[in-house]
């Protein structure tokens, strides 16, 4: 869902773990879902949609994750065992291929700020974001991923 972590919060001992423990966001009833008291034992994170709405947008973190389990399960190239090539690292990116049997996947995550070209290798891109096609490259824009099917 995208659940900030609270820095803030340190109940019985938990110290910097507590923040990241904080309610679930179900709905956008009343401590979002999570309870109907009125004395939450750790504060609600208001600023995140809770799971009811982002399952409703096709563009939210909670679809883009259920996207990726898909393509996870579907794509032998992203299984434990596959083969990995690292191709190109640098400061602010990681190029790599996976590979098994005859399917092939590039990875390319791009970290930081300004834009970055990539060769596709013409190939077809599964999973995306702040990512422009132009030809057999792609644009990258501050912080992107790109997996493309060769």
């Amino acid at each position: 869902l995208g659940i900030k972590h609270d820095f803030s919060v340190n109940k019985d001992g938990g110290y910097i773990r507590t923040g990241a423990r904080t309610p679930m966001l179900w709905n956008e009833e009343k401590n979002k879902g999570f309870s109907v008291s009125d004395d939450i034992y750790l504060p609600i994170d208001a600023e995140t949609d809770s799971v009811e709405k982002q399952a409703k947008e096709d563009g939210s973190l909670y679809n883009a994750v259920k996207r990726l389990c898909l393509l996870k399960k579907s794509c032998l190239s992203l299984n434990a065992d596959a083969e990995l090539s690292v191709l190109e690292y640098g400061n602010d990116h990681i190029v790599y291929t996976r590979e098994s049997g005859n399917e092939k996947i590039k990875v390319i995550i791009k970290t930081g700020k300004g834009e970055k070209c990539f060769d596709a290798e013409n190939g077809d891109i599964l999973f995306s974001n702040n990512v422009k096609k132009e030809g057999n490259a792609i644009k990258m824009q501050g912080s992107a991923f790109a997996i493309i099917k060769l």
